[in-house]
């Protein structure tokens, strides 16, 4: 009696087992159906989109007509995601597809996917900045490589100069004579292209900033004092407003702030539009002076100390 109680018992586990397996293969098959339909539904969207290859965007209220090979030339960006068929696409009544970004900015992004030059040159400074962060969005590497080259070699040293002494690397310049606005702390020349930052740090006491960070024409005077009010372009960093040798003396620049021991100054050239900008513990100001120099000229970090034993560090951000 015991061994026909231990096959009953057997042949009850495997029927348990035989219907869990039943159960699970009805469910898969349940999940294949579903994940058929969703793709027979996104086909037809799509054969309602897609007419002859063609495909309108509405971005932002504007409409776009293009194709799905333009949109697809380059693959892992957003609208190779979009058009993989991983995703319900929503048409609109017209049969666009609308996107909710800047339609200005998208004309660069899609003449870059249509094999076409991106020219920068025109653009101000807010639309060059409006399309790097739709470059981003839409994931468009190749195109973020070219706005984002790399900067060019830069020595990013201080050189020798009166009353004041270097570090064994030259980043750091400390002021060696008493107070007073007497020295003229000069780094080498900036590379002449587009765009370049280099970066200043108010280090060793540099407690507020009696110091002017900024950039200078190559030629500017050494031997100056108050060189910020003869050569150059300067944040002054006990209040952040600028001067200048071509008439900037405390000229409003945001909202004013006095900078600590630690605080950075990011310093931006652009010889394409002719500004200079600053940005201040990472907090962009937006360009600070605008057509003072030649597109070509010899210019240099520059700083000037007036307090005792401040000093100034260079690098690159």
């Amino acid at each position: 009696m015991d061994g026909v109680q231990r096959l009953t018992q057997k042949q009850e586990e495997l029927n348990a087992l035989v219907a869990s397996e039943i159960a699970k293969i009805a469910a898969e098959r349940q999940s294949l159906e579903e994940e058929k339909a969703a793709w027979q539904q996104t086909a037809t969207k799509l054969d309602r989109t897609v007419v002859s290859g063609r495909i309108r965007l509405d971005v932002g209220g504007t409409v776009f007509a293009t194709t799905l090979s333009t949109l697809t030339r380059l693959p892992n960006n957003f609208f190779a995601a979009m058009f993989s068929g991983r995703f319900a696409l929503k048409p609109e009544a017209d049969g666009s597809l609308f996107i909710d970004r800047d339609p200005f900015v998208f004309r660069h992004i899609l003449n870059f996917l249509r094999g076409e030059t991106v020219n920068v040159g025109g653009l101000s400074a807010g639309e060059c900045e409006a399309l790097l962060k739709d470059v981003d969005f839409y994931q468009i590497g190749e195109l973020a490589e070219l706005l984002h080259p790399p900067q060019p070699p830069f020595l990013a040293q201080f050189t020798a100069g009166r009353k004041y002494t270097l570090s064994a690397d030259n980043t750091v310049a400390t002021k060696s004579s008493a107070h007073g606005w007497d020295n003229v702390v000069l780094g080498h020349p900036l590379p002449r292209c587009p765009v370049f930052k280099f970066r200043f740090t108010l280090t060793n006491g540099a407690e507020g900033s009696n110091v002017m960070l900024g950039i200078a024409p190559s030629a500017v005077d050494r031997n100056s004092s108050e060189v910020y009010r003869k050569s150059g372009w300067y944040l002054y960093c006990s209040d952040c407003k600028l001067y200048s040798g071509s008439g900037a003396i405390g000229k409003a620049y945001g909202a004013s702030a006095k900078l600590a021991s630690g605080a950075v100054v990011d310093v931006e050239l652009d010889r394409a539009q002719r500004t200079i900008s600053f940005t201040v513990n990472g907090q962009s100001r937006g360009p600070a002076f605008r057509g003072e120099f030649a597109a070509d000229d010899v210019l240099c970090p520059c700083a000037s100390i007036y307090d005792s034993a401040a000093a100034v560090c260079i690098s690159l951000p």
